[in-house]
């Protein structure tokens, strides 16, 4: 077992990455949190399996001080399961009707640009493994 996975299991942090473990069966629910401390107007919601990496959702918002209310785009499969809370900086994030396909990782990426126009992309320090599994097993 590497040592990464192990420090998962254990719930604790790397640097400055916390890493959670959550077990989940099926049709079960699953809340991740994404958070920030500077403000950005964009975060990106990923899941990565051993096939691939894909977008979940996509928030943001349209006022460049992120003051007022935000939008987001849901893809498929989620887009009936998937709904979020809070603000962009502390994005409550919940998935519903868990299947075996939604075992794997889950990161944020937040993106913006600051006051000199240039980009900036920060990954959120939470990273939540999900192993979702038949009740019977």
């Amino acid at each position: 077992m590497s040592v990464l996975l192990m420090l998962m299991l254990s719930g604790i942090s790397v640097g400055k990455e916390i890493y959670y473990l959550q077990d989940k069966v099926l049709d079960e629910s699953f809340n991740f949190t994404c958070s920030t401390q500077t403000q950005l107007n964009h975060v990106n919601v990923y899941k990565t399996n051993k096939q691939n990496t894909s977008i979940l959702m996509h928030v943001y918002c349209k006022h460049p001080a992120c003051q007022g209310p935000v939008d987001s785009f849901i893809g498929e499969p989620y887009r009936n399961r998937l709904s979020f809370t809070g603000s962009l900086k502390e994005l409550c994030i919940t998935l519903i009707q868990l299947t075996e396909e939604d075992s794997g990782v889950y990161w944020c990426r937040y993106s913006g640009i600051d006051k000199t126009l240039n980009a900036i992309q920060i990954k959120s320090n939470e990273t939540t493994v999900l192993l979702v599994k038949n009740q019977d097993c």
